[in-house]
């Protein structure tokens, strides 16, 4: 939703899709557009699931706002709009039910009037200032704003209204107590039928913890690469999807080599055909130690040791394996006095 709607999109859309993705903007559920239509339920979820997939929509606040923008929602006339007060909400009821009851902030103003028309109830839990404030000074969200990141939000909002170009933008804002959140802020011109921007629709959400997710993964990572041992992340279907630095310098292959590759392809106590019973193997114990052989790149083979970990992650199984070599101590075994 960063990038202006393609309406060609439309023309890939089936009559039944176009009237589905027109009750979602009224706000309507998946039972109520299944009784209006004459289908089942699971009918209508397997055509929201067509139109987010044909839209590249997320959810259904995003289809909603892709039908006002395409003009195929139930937004009211821009006549209708402009007889409104602050505050009166310029749609249907079944628009407002959906605008009140969703966790982003949704707000509509009239780009010829340069009013603010409507802004839902979440903006008082997003920004935790009234929607009052919003209404008697339409740019009071700015003051919120990180005093580092203003002035580029600021500019870029401004410009691409003048425009009549969509815009996304993240930015952190400061609450009174001096804790700091971080917003996702979406825009999106809507134009008559002179092709004229008259409206601009609106969503923005608090993202913080997809945030702190992110900065967690990228420390995870970074302490990953930086561990001095083999870091193996092996799916059941033998095939690497993680590997950290310290393995790729071990075997001499290059990470991207190694993500097309699989256990097989460097351990040749682990033929394809015993893969299988090794997993199975894997998910009864969950942890535990064994010895195996690498081969590098160069063909040499290096005895190991490895420490298997069983997870399971949004739904995925994975064999977190932490290799070691351990040609010094097999030497030291062999050699005469050793221990």
């Amino acid at each position: 939703m960063a990038q202006a709607f393609d309406m060609d999109l439309l023309a890939k859309l089936t009559e039944r899709e176009i009237e589905v993705l027109q009750y979602i903007s009224a706000g309507l559920t998946n039972t109520q557009i299944a009784r209006r239509l004459h289908c089942s339920v699971k009918t209508v979820e397997w055509h929201r699931t067509s139109l987010r997939r044909k839209l590249g929509a997320a959810n259904r606040v995003d289809l909603a706002c892709i039908a006002i923008q395409a003009g195929i929602g139930s937004l009211a006339s821009p006549e209708a709009a402009a007889a409104v007060g602050p505050g009166e909400l310029t749609s249907d009821e079944a628009f407002r039910q959906l605008a009140e009851n969703i966790d982003q902030v949704f707000w509509l103003t009239d780009w010829t009037k340069r009013e603010l028309l409507y802004v839902n109830p979440a903006y008082e839990t997003v920004y935790r200032r009234s929607c009052q404030s919003l209404y008697d000074d339409r740019h009071s969200w700015l003051d919120q704003i990180h005093p580092q990141e203003k002035p580029r939000v600021a500019e870029s909002f401004a410009r691409n209204a003048q425009l009549g170009l969509s815009v996304e933008a993240e930015y952190r804002i400061i609450h009174a107590d001096g804790s700091t959140r971080w917003i996702r802020d979406r825009a999106l011109p809507i134009r008559d039928e002179a092709g004229n921007v008259s409206r601009i629709v609106g969503l923005a959400e608090d993202i913080t913890e997809h945030k702190r997710a992110e900065e967690a993964l990228r420390v995870s990572q970074f302490s990953l690469d930086c561990a001095p041992d083999a870091v193996f992340w092996v799916g059941p279907d033998a095939r690497f999807v993680y590997v950290n630095a310290a393995a790729t310098r071990a075997l001499g292959y290059s990470r991207d080599e190694l993500l097309s590759m699989t256990v097989p392809d460097i351990d040749p106590k682990f033929p394809a055909e015993a893969w299988a019973d090794h997993w199975q193997e894997v998910k009864q114990r969950g942890s535990f130690h064994l010895e195996s052989l690498h081969r590098a790149k160069d063909g040499r083979i290096f005895p190991v040791e490895i420490t298997v970990n069983y997870l399971e992650l949004a739904g995925k199984a994975f064999n977190c394996a932490c290799v070691r070599e351990i040609t010094e101590r097999r030497r030291a075994v062999d050699t005469p006095g050793g221990s």
